[in-house]
């Protein structure tokens, strides 16, 4: 697919935009995305990805390590997903494939943004 850019990204959303109800088919793609972002986010603010760990195979100093490691992991994932839901729902309601991004330009726009290169830190860990 593409890469930072988006080029991958901008070419299937061009594609579906020129298929009849192909708009529609890009909000729903945005859709999906945010509902995705929104449950990232809501496994790691109320810590639901513990119930995927082996808790009972761990010590006690990787429990400790893994919570907020977990948190700090989803809710970033959650963040970069709803930034490239955003970018696709522009894209569709603007009925440009241009705007649209992936994960790549999700960061990108992290990256721009007052205090990008801390933000971008912060996801990156």
């Amino acid at each position: 697919m593409g890469g930072g850019s988006g080029g991958g990204q901008q070419e299937w959303t061009a594609r579906l935009m020129e298929l009849p109800l192909g708009r529609w088919l890009v909000v729903a793609a945005a859709l999906c995305v945010g509902g995705t972002a929104v449950y990232q986010l809501y496994k790691g603010a109320t810590r639901k990805f513990r119930e995927e760990l082996l808790i009972g195979q761990m010590s006690q100093g990787e429990r400790a390590a893994i919570e907020p490691i977990g948190v700090a992991g989803y809710i970033a994932h959650g963040v970069v997903l709803g930034l490239a839901a955003v970018f696709l729902a522009q894209a569709a309601l603007r009925f440009n494939p241009e705007e649209a991004r992936g994960l790549g330009g999700a960061l990108e726009e992290l990256a721009a943004a007052p205090f990008g290169p801390w933000l971008l830190s912060v996801v990156a860990v």
